[in-house]
């Protein structure tokens, strides 16, 4: 029996973080199940477990029906060793982003429903100067009842003269809810979260979010284009569910309502009936041609590599998380200097050419792209068979992805050395994760694989 803090009984695992496990527990004293977290190894040290202890007693300051609550925060002995851990309720229901993906588009009166618990969470969250910053629906949990509770503030900052939580430059958030200031870099306020839960509602309406394409191409969107009605894509919502979706996605912060507002809103269109059935959305995505803003995926040369390179470090990982740090920082077996992956002089190429070496630089930013938005299958892609094998399995590389909330390339990619079916780009980026902001030089070691750039290990600090 794994016992924590004296009275809290793990039981099993739940899920893995960037920075933390979760469990399900159970709490000896008041005998009930809870949900536990459990700063992972590597993130131990006193500053980094200092904050994550805060940022449990920030959301411990929320007490509200659709918030999930936290009991707990503190040091214990496991297993011999001094951890850091937070006790959570334990939501067993699943989640919105689930919900969506097993029974489609929700009508107008359950989405109102949601809709309006979860901005009243926000507004509790709001009085008490606590900014979310990643609404989005797998953040909201739902109990045995049906009931919405908001999850994972752990990205939040608390708003008073401590701690600067809108300094301009810093982006936390997931891109494709985020909001258009959250993306250019721009002062985050609870409007912020107000466009958040807009997109997170059009989702349900929809069964997509407002916009989707390739990454860059989302975020740029969400900055420059207004969303298509959700109506207009099959939405069965009456009409006051339409409005208060479209006022949250405002781009002007200003002309958004409060989470108060909004809840009011969303209760009052409750009563609607739905609008009348229209023709289900397509199921691929739109033409080239019917999209506005397309940004390309790959950094071109000179003055438009620049301005793409700056929105790209608007959003880049937004997913993910000490994936970023834990990745290139032993998340994988060995250490970065171990040469792994595909020996020297093994062929992998099946006969065909490498690609140009620029491709392999470009193989590096678009797997970080991909990265930035959730699209871990593609990031996946760009992985060579070797390093697959290496990491484990696309869920593994998912759990590596979760927490880093920004990155920016400060040099490269940049291709340093290419011979054959060998390719070395080198990179120096900036993340930002919850603990802080880190400084990450190494080289991408590339490999012809039938015919295509695949990035197989990591190097140190550019050496080869």
């Amino acid at each position: 029996m794994r016992l924590l803090g004296g009275r809290f009984v793990l039981e099993r695992e739940l899920g893995i973080g960037g920075m933390a496990t979760v469990y399900l527990g159970r709490d000896e004293v008041l005998d009930r199940p809870v949900a536990v977290k459990i700063l992972r190894g590597g993130f131990d040290d006193p500053e980094t477990a200092g904050r994550f202890r805060r940022e449990g007693r920030t959301a411990a300051r929320l007490s509200h029906p659709n918030v999930v609550q936290v009991y707990d925060a503190g040091e214990g002995e496991l297993e011999g060793r001094r951890v850091s851990y937070i006790v959570m309720e334990y939501v067993p229901g699943g989640d919105l982003g689930r919900m969506i993906r097993e029974r489609g588009p929700l009508p107008g009166p359950e989405l109102a429903r949601i809709g309006a618990e979860v901005a009243a969470g926000l507004a509790h969250a709001h009085g008490r100067g606590v900014i979310h910053r990643d609404v989005k629906p797998p953040n909201v949990l739902l109990d045995e009842q049906g009931t919405p509770k908001l999850a994972d503030f752990g990205i939040a900052r608390v708003l008073d003269a401590t701690v600067q939580a809108t300094r301009t430059g810093v982006y936390l958030g997931t891109a494709g809810y985020s909001s258009p200031e959250q993306l250019r870099g721009e002062r985050i306020t609870p409007k912020s979260d107000v466009y958040s839960l807009g997109a997170t509602l059009y989702c349900a309406a929809v069964g997509s979010p407002p916009f989707t394409g390739l990454p860059l191409e989302v975020a740029s969107q969400h900055m420059t284009k207004e969303p298509e009605p959700p109506t207009r894509r099959g939405a069965r919502i009456g009409r006051g569910v339409e409005e208060a979706i479209m006022a949250c996605l405002s781009k002007d912060p200003a002309a958004r309502p409060e989470a108060g507002e909004l809840r009011e809103a969303l209760l009052a269109a409750r009563a609607e009936g739905p609008a009348p059935a229209a023709p289900r959305p397509r199921s691929r995505p739109a033409k080239a041609e019917e999209r506005t803003a397309v940004l390309p995926s790959r950094p071109p040369r000179g003055r438009g590599r620049r301005l793409l390179a700056a929105l790209a470090a608007a959003l880049l990982l937004a997913a993910g998380a000490a994936g970023g740090w834990g990745l290139l920082r032993g998340g994988l077996p060995g250490s970065w200097g171990e040469e792994g992956g595909q020996q020297r002089g093994e062929d992998r190429s099946g006969g065909r050419p490498a690609p140009p070496a620029r491709a392999a630089a470009e193989a590096v930013f678009d797997m970080y792209v991909a990265a930035a938005t959730n699209d871990f299958a593609a990031s996946w892609s760009y992985l060579s068979e070797s390093y697959r094998e290496r990491v484990g399995s696309l869920r593994e590389w998912e759990s590596r992805y979760e927490d880093v909330s920004y990155v920016r390339f400060v040099e490269g990619p940049t291709v340093v050395r290419a011979s054959g079916n060998e390719a070395r780009v080198a990179f120096t980026v900036q993340e930002t994760r919850p603990e802080g902001v880190r400084t990450v030089s190494g080289v991408w070691v590339c490999v012809n694989e039938n015919g295509e750039w695949k990035l197989d290990r990591l190097l140190e600090g550019g050496s080869g």
